[in-house]
Protein backbone atom coordinates (compact mmCIF):
# COMPACT_ATOMS: atom_id res chain seq x y z
CA UNK A 1 0.00 0.00 0.00
CA UNK A 2 2.71 2.39 0.40
CA UNK A 3 4.85 1.39 -2.12
CA UNK A 4 1.63 2.34 -4.35
CA UNK A 5 1.43 5.78 -2.24
CA UNK A 6 4.96 6.73 -3.40
CA UNK A 7 4.63 6.01 -7.12
CA UNK A 8 1.43 8.37 -6.77
CA UNK A 9 3.49 10.59 -5.33
CA UNK A 10 6.45 10.82 -8.19
CA UNK A 11 3.57 10.19 -10.74
CA UNK A 12 2.39 13.90 -9.94
CA UNK A 13 5.56 15.56 -8.89
CA UNK A 14 6.69 14.57 -12.69
CA UNK A 15 3.60 15.87 -13.93
CA UNK A 16 4.42 18.80 -11.96
CA UNK A 17 7.57 19.63 -13.80
CA UNK A 18 6.28 19.00 -17.07
CA UNK A 19 5.61 22.19 -19.48
CA UNK A 20 2.32 23.81 -18.75
CA UNK A 21 1.47 23.26 -22.43
CA UNK A 22 1.92 19.55 -21.43
CA UNK A 23 -0.55 19.59 -18.70
CA UNK A 24 -3.17 21.66 -20.16
CA UNK A 25 -2.83 19.08 -23.68
CA UNK A 26 -3.54 16.35 -21.42
CA UNK A 27 -6.64 18.14 -19.80
CA UNK A 28 -8.16 18.60 -23.18
CA UNK A 29 -7.05 14.77 -23.56
CA UNK A 30 -8.70 14.13 -21.33
CA UNK A 31 -12.11 15.78 -22.08
CA UNK A 32 -11.47 14.41 -25.67
CA UNK A 33 -11.88 11.09 -24.35
CA UNK A 34 -15.14 11.59 -22.24
CA UNK A 35 -16.84 13.55 -25.10
CA UNK A 36 -16.12 10.42 -27.68
CA UNK A 37 -16.69 7.50 -24.44
CA UNK A 38 -20.42 9.26 -24.22
CA UNK A 39 -21.15 9.87 -27.82
CA UNK A 40 -20.39 5.71 -28.18
CA UNK A 41 -22.23 4.82 -24.91
CA UNK A 42 -25.63 5.93 -25.99
CA UNK A 43 -27.02 5.17 -22.15
CA UNK A 44 -24.57 7.54 -21.05
CA UNK A 45 -25.59 10.12 -23.42
CA UNK A 46 -28.86 9.45 -22.29
CA UNK A 47 -28.96 9.29 -18.39
CA UNK A 48 -25.74 11.23 -17.02
CA UNK A 49 -24.22 12.99 -19.64
CA UNK A 50 -22.02 14.64 -16.77
CA UNK A 51 -21.07 11.55 -15.67
CA UNK A 52 -17.74 10.65 -17.80
CA UNK A 53 -16.86 14.70 -17.89
CA UNK A 54 -17.26 14.67 -14.02
CA UNK A 55 -14.36 11.65 -13.69
CA UNK A 56 -11.81 13.67 -16.22
CA UNK A 57 -11.92 17.12 -14.05
CA UNK A 58 -11.15 14.94 -10.78
CA UNK A 59 -8.18 13.09 -12.36
CA UNK A 60 -7.09 16.45 -14.19
CA UNK A 61 -7.79 17.96 -10.35
CA UNK A 62 -5.40 15.40 -9.20
CA UNK A 63 -2.87 14.26 -11.49
CA UNK A 64 -2.33 17.95 -13.56
CA UNK A 65 -3.64 20.37 -10.36
CA UNK A 66 -6.03 23.15 -9.82
CA UNK A 67 -5.66 25.14 -13.21
CA UNK A 68 -5.95 22.44 -16.04
CA UNK A 69 -8.46 20.91 -13.94
CA UNK A 70 -10.36 24.26 -14.51
CA UNK A 71 -9.80 24.45 -18.25
CA UNK A 72 -10.68 20.96 -18.43
CA UNK A 73 -14.43 22.23 -15.92
CA UNK A 74 -15.01 24.63 -19.36
CA UNK A 75 -14.27 22.54 -22.28
CA UNK A 76 -16.34 19.88 -20.55
CA UNK A 77 -19.14 22.26 -20.18
CA UNK A 78 -18.84 23.71 -23.74
CA UNK A 79 -19.07 20.08 -25.25
CA UNK A 80 -21.92 18.87 -22.61
CA UNK A 81 -24.30 21.66 -23.83
CA UNK A 82 -22.57 21.86 -27.72
CA UNK A 83 -23.16 17.67 -28.70
CA UNK A 84 -25.80 16.67 -26.16
CA UNK A 85 -27.80 19.43 -24.51
CA UNK A 86 -29.21 21.16 -27.17
CA UNK A 87 -32.97 19.31 -27.68
CA UNK A 88 -32.67 19.85 -23.92
CA UNK A 89 -32.43 23.63 -24.51
CA UNK A 90 -35.01 23.86 -27.19
CA UNK A 91 -38.08 21.95 -24.74
CA UNK A 92 -36.89 22.58 -21.18
CA UNK A 93 -34.56 25.44 -20.98
CA UNK A 94 -34.78 25.68 -17.36
CA UNK A 95 -33.63 22.36 -17.01
CA UNK A 96 -30.76 22.93 -18.85
CA UNK A 97 -30.37 25.63 -16.95
CA UNK A 98 -30.69 23.44 -13.53
CA UNK A 99 -28.54 20.65 -15.08
CA UNK A 100 -25.89 23.22 -16.15
CA UNK A 101 -26.02 25.01 -12.62
CA UNK A 102 -25.64 21.45 -10.96
CA UNK A 103 -22.62 20.74 -12.76
CA UNK A 104 -20.48 23.84 -12.40
CA UNK A 105 -21.42 23.69 -8.47
CA UNK A 106 -20.25 20.19 -8.46
CA UNK A 107 -16.97 20.65 -10.55
CA UNK A 108 -15.68 23.43 -8.61
CA UNK A 109 -16.18 21.45 -5.31
CA UNK A 110 -14.70 18.19 -6.81
CA UNK A 111 -11.71 20.86 -8.07
CA UNK A 112 -11.28 21.75 -4.95
CA UNK A 113 -11.49 18.90 -2.30
CA UNK A 114 -9.44 16.36 -4.80
CA UNK A 115 -7.29 19.60 -4.93
CA UNK A 116 -6.51 19.42 -0.89
CA UNK A 117 -5.96 15.67 -1.05
CA UNK A 118 -3.72 16.22 -3.66
CA UNK A 119 -1.94 18.59 -1.59
CA UNK A 120 -2.36 16.27 1.31
CA UNK A 121 -1.05 13.38 -0.60
CA UNK A 122 2.24 15.91 -1.54
CA UNK A 123 2.91 16.87 1.86
CA UNK A 124 2.57 12.97 2.77
CA UNK A 125 5.82 12.54 0.46
CA UNK A 126 7.79 15.31 1.67
CA UNK A 127 7.34 14.56 5.83
CA UNK A 128 8.05 10.91 4.87
CA UNK A 129 11.64 12.51 3.10
CA UNK A 130 11.99 14.28 6.03
CA UNK A 131 11.75 11.47 8.26
CA UNK A 132 13.70 8.85 6.10
CA UNK A 133 16.77 11.60 5.79
CA UNK A 134 16.68 12.47 9.76
CA UNK A 135 16.86 8.77 10.21
CA UNK A 136 19.37 7.92 8.40
CA UNK A 137 21.19 10.80 9.49
CA UNK A 138 20.68 9.47 13.35
CA UNK A 139 21.27 5.65 12.35
CA UNK A 140 17.80 5.51 14.00
CA UNK A 141 15.21 3.10 12.04
CA UNK A 142 10.88 2.83 13.34
CA UNK A 143 9.12 -0.11 13.20
CA UNK A 144 4.87 -0.54 14.12
CA UNK A 145 3.60 -3.95 14.79
CA UNK A 146 0.30 -5.11 14.37
CA UNK A 147 -0.09 -7.84 16.91
CA UNK A 148 -3.56 -9.42 15.45
CA UNK A 149 -2.53 -10.11 12.11
CA UNK A 150 1.04 -10.70 13.13
CA UNK A 151 2.19 -7.36 10.46
CA UNK A 152 5.23 -5.75 11.05
CA UNK A 153 6.07 -2.40 8.93
CA UNK A 154 9.79 -0.90 8.85
CA UNK A 155 10.92 2.35 7.86
CA UNK A 156 13.51 2.41 5.77
CA UNK A 157 16.58 2.56 7.74
CA UNK A 158 15.19 0.17 9.97
CA UNK A 159 15.11 -2.21 6.79
CA UNK A 160 19.19 -1.01 6.14
CA UNK A 161 19.90 -1.89 10.04
CA UNK A 162 18.86 -5.33 9.82
CA UNK A 163 20.13 -5.92 6.47
CA UNK A 164 16.32 -6.88 5.06
CA UNK A 165 15.38 -5.70 1.50
CA UNK A 166 11.96 -3.54 1.77
CA UNK A 167 9.02 -5.63 -0.03
CA UNK A 168 10.34 -8.57 2.23
CA UNK A 169 7.23 -9.99 3.93
CA UNK A 170 7.69 -9.12 7.04
CA UNK A 171 6.46 -10.94 10.66
CA UNK A 172 7.37 -11.09 14.48
CA UNK A 173 9.07 -13.91 12.91
CA UNK A 174 11.15 -12.25 10.76
CA UNK A 175 12.25 -10.00 13.14
CA UNK A 176 13.12 -12.59 15.85
CA UNK A 177 15.28 -14.54 12.95
CA UNK A 178 17.44 -11.71 13.03
CA UNK A 179 18.31 -11.47 16.59
CA UNK A 180 21.77 -13.56 17.90
CA UNK A 181 20.76 -17.38 18.52
CA UNK A 182 22.26 -16.16 22.33
CA UNK A 183 19.88 -13.26 22.88
CA UNK A 184 16.36 -14.43 20.77
CA UNK A 185 14.81 -16.44 24.17
CA UNK A 186 15.55 -12.67 26.31
CA UNK A 187 14.17 -10.85 23.52
CA UNK A 188 11.01 -13.02 23.22
CA UNK A 189 10.32 -13.04 26.61
CA UNK A 190 10.85 -9.13 27.14
CA UNK A 191 8.64 -8.75 23.73
CA UNK A 192 5.66 -11.07 25.69
CA UNK A 193 6.28 -8.89 28.76
CA UNK A 194 5.55 -6.06 26.24
CA UNK A 195 2.48 -7.47 25.12
CA UNK A 196 0.89 -7.60 28.80
CA UNK A 197 1.79 -3.96 29.06
CA UNK A 198 5.64 -3.75 31.06
CA UNK A 199 8.03 -1.15 28.89
CA UNK A 200 10.11 -2.84 26.12
CA UNK A 201 13.08 -0.69 26.00
CA UNK A 202 16.38 -3.56 25.74
CA UNK A 203 19.35 -4.36 23.88
CA UNK A 204 20.49 -7.02 22.05
CA UNK A 205 22.55 -8.21 19.56
CA UNK A 206 21.52 -8.97 15.80
CA UNK A 207 23.54 -10.97 12.81
CA UNK A 208 23.28 -9.06 9.38
CA UNK A 209 25.08 -10.53 6.62
CA UNK A 210 27.27 -12.68 9.31
CA UNK A 211 28.41 -9.59 11.44
CA UNK A 212 27.31 -8.87 14.63
CA UNK A 213 25.42 -5.45 15.36
CA UNK A 214 24.07 -4.08 18.72
CA UNK A 215 20.62 -2.48 18.93
CA UNK A 216 18.74 -0.96 21.28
Amino acid sequence: MLAKQFKTQFIILYLDAQPPLVRYGLAVLAVAIAATVTQHIPVIGERAVFLIFFFAIIQGAFWLGRNPALLAMILSFIAVNAFFMLPVWLSKPYDAIALNSGFCILAAVFITTTGLYRNLTLALWESRQDLNHAQAVGQIGSWRMNVLRNELRWSNENHRIFGIPKGTPMTYETFLSTVHPDDRGYVDRMWQRGLRGEPYDIEHRIIVAGQVKWVR
